[in-house]
């Protein structure tokens, strides 16, 4: 079979191997694609880490394009492929044209004029998501906000560690765990908060991610709090840096921005700064940007 254009998505070893041998024999020009520092995200032993480390570096070796989620991940191309070229393409986000609503106060049997801040992702501290910091942060709450209540939406297998953390606040009636959620739920969920969250840690792993709590943030016109890492600084223009970007891993700057996000004034001020920035992040628009990549460098006819 020919082949114009061979993309390897996910450079782990089930897929570099065969795409490394039909590039070398088909002599098709090869896209990697970065999402992700494997490597560093594996719970693998550090011999198989080291393993897949060697096959990505041949894989980028060999690449024609490198397109990359994060500038950390572009940076990383170019360190193994100099003279690659590397395109910034971050994983996206979808927004559908209608959405249910989660009626999530009603869910939750809160008052209409409950203050929430909720999270949506994994509940898993080792891969960068610092939950557990999001729990005293929250804790740390200036009791001038007694409306503000903590929605925590998603599972992982630091669940019930963070359920036990909760308890032994002295505001645990007022966090919430949701579990599990599908999409276009996170969409609702973010809709009908007054605050999102993304409380990460200052990792290689993070550095290289994406941030979709941000991008739904951008999508629905709620602002977040996130830690000062990697994309997050790229998606939010520079004027939003002081009120929406925290030092990562630090509870007492979580605990002051939280109080800065629910500030009255804060929702205005966040959509007047980002009106349609989405529009740039959502698939229709990356995908168009991806065919275009593949367009350009395909074998000729």
């Amino acid at each position: 079979a020919k082949a114009d254009v061979i993309v390897l998505a996910k450079p782990q070893p089930q897929n570099t191997f065969p795409v490394l041998s039909w590039v070398e024999r088909r002599a098709a020009p090869l896209v990697v694609d970065l999402d992700d520092r494997e490597t560093e995200a594996s719970r693998l032993p550090a011999r198989a880490r080291g393993a897949i480390a060697r096959l990505e570096i041949q894989a980028l070796e060999q690449a024609s394009v490198v397109t990359a989620a994060s500038p950390a991940l572009s940076e990383y191309a170019r360190t193994i492929h100099p003279t690659a070229r590397v395109e910034f393409l971050p994983t996206g986000i979808r927004v559908p044209l209608t959405v249910p609503p989660a009626r999530l106060r009603e869910q939750l049997g809160l008052a209409p004029d409950a203050k929430l801040i909720v999270y949506i992702g994994s509940l898993s501290i080792a891969s960068g998501h610092r939950v557990d910091t999001l729990l005293e942060a929250f804790s740390g709450l200036t009791d001038s906000i007694p409306s503000a209540h903590l929605v925590l939406a998603g599972d992982g297998i630091d669940a019930a560690r963070l359920r036990r953390q909760a308890e032994a606040s002295s505001r645990r009636h007022r966090i919430h765990f949701l579990g599990r959620f599908t999409p276009p739920e996170d969409i609702a969920l973010a809709r009908e908060a007054d605050l999102l969250v993304d409380p990460v840690d200052r990792s290689l792993t993070n550095e290289a991610k994406s941030s979709h709590r941000v991008l739904l943030a951008l999508a629905t016109g709620t602002p977040v709090i996130a830690g000062a890492v990697g994309v997050r600084s790229l998606f939010l223009p520079p004027a939003l840096h002081a009120l929406c970007l925290y030092e990562p891993e630090n509870a007492i700057a979580l605990a002051l921005a939280l109080a800065r996000g629910l500030e009255p004034s804060t929702r205005d001020q966040f959509r007047a700064q980002t009106q349609g920035l989405v529009d740039q992040w959502t698939w229709p628009v990356l995908g168009k940007r991806f065919v275009e990549i593949l367009e350009s460098i395909k074998r000729p006819a």
